[in-house]
């Protein structure tokens, strides 16, 4: 693949954007946090403490970790909405996803599994998440 001047020019531009939003970016939107980690393990794949820190700030928002103990109650056994309490909420799914993504383009499999076991157990019969 050839990149021209100008295509290098603008993706030198777009990962300064990210490295500068990776920094600013608070604990109040854990969406964009998760899209940002992403986006960072893509452009620097060596700096872990950044993609860490930025999954961090979904840890501290109000939401919380979607695959955290806490956001993981098992129904009781005769619970007859047992079926509700497998489902998530589609922001979660994605959010879980991206860092799964950032893990990966990392290359630490190990620190995605437990979120892929969380995505794994909230999957539907039909093989959706919705």
């Amino acid at each position: 693949l050839t990149l021209t001047n100008n295509q290098i020019v603008s993706f030198e531009k777009a990962k300064g954007y990210v490295r500068g939003l990776a920094d600013s970016i608070s604990n109040q939107r854990p969406y964009l946090s998760a899209l940002t980690a992403y986006a960072y393990a893509l452009q620097d794949s060596t700096d872990t403490v950044t993609v860490d820190r930025l999954i961090r700030n979904i840890e501290t928002s109000e939401e919380g970790l979607p695959w955290s103990a806490a956001n993981n109650l098992k129904p009781e056994a005769n619970d007859p909405n047992a079926y509700y309490h497998r489902k998530a909420k589609p922001s979660k799914i994605e959010i879980a996803a991206y860092c799964i993504l950032a893990y990966i383009a990392q290359g630490r499999s190990a620190d995605a599994q437990p979120l892929v076991n969380w995505l794994q157990s909230k999957q539907n019969d039909r093989g959706g998440w919705a």
